[in-house]
């Protein structure tokens, strides 16, 4: 038996993430030596301090289970912003808060907007969805994805039609698109007709 007609068409056809090389090994491959990586969002001056001592103090426990709710640091970020724990998601990354968004908002046959230019992990979430990834081409100069462009594009089963929703979300360091404030995100589900 073949298994891979058991897998849905949506994830058999998935293009798996292309990672970048070690450092090292590109520096082994064009002879070179001190390099700074500047790709994968890695800090080319490494961890902070403050960091390493947080990390330092918490060694002895590494034999227990982490805390998934991430209880004291919610408590923190809602008394710093004046929030209720209940309005905060704390994810392993921007990847599992992107793939959690998506299978909250996205049914089968969904689509989601989203700039040509963006992370490609939200492509390849929609399409592990079951969604079809809208994309919208940045203008060549201002790179913003304006109301009118993702109109322009959007169909009847758009989930993430509004501006806002496509600002917020991090582009790539070659656009200047501006993000929204955290609490200006518009999530909408279009009518039947088209229109949020």
């Amino acid at each position: 038996m073949d298994l891979r007609a058991l897998v849905p068409e949506w994830i058999r056809t998935l293009t798996p993430y292309p990672p970048g090389k070690p450092i090292e090994e590109v520096e082994r491959e064009l002879g070179i030596r001190d390099s700074i990586k500047l790709a994968s969002n890695e800090n080319p001056l490494g961890p902070s301090p403050k960091a390493v001592a947080a990390i330092a103090t918490v060694l002895a426990d590494l034999h227990r289970y982490p805390d998934g709710s991430a209880f004291y640091l919610k408590r923190r970020l809602a008394e710093r912003l004046g929030v209720s724990e209940a309005e905060l998601i704390v994810g392993n990354g921007s990847n599992e808060i992107i793939e959690l968004a998506v299978r909250t908002f996205l049914r089968p046959g969904d689509e989601a907007v989203m700039a040509d230019q963006a992370f490609v992990i939200y492509r390849m979430v929609v399409q592990a969805a079951a969604g079809t990834p809208r994309i919208v081409p940045l203008p060549p100069v201002e790179g913003e994805v304006t109301f009118n462009r993702v109109r322009a594009i959007v169909g009847q089963r758009c989930i993430m039609s509004t501006s806002a929703s496509c600002r917020v979300w991090p582009l790539s360091s070659s656009t200047k698109a501006k993000p929204a404030r955290p609490r200006s995100v518009a999530i909408s589900r279009a009518s039947p007709n088209g229109h949020a």
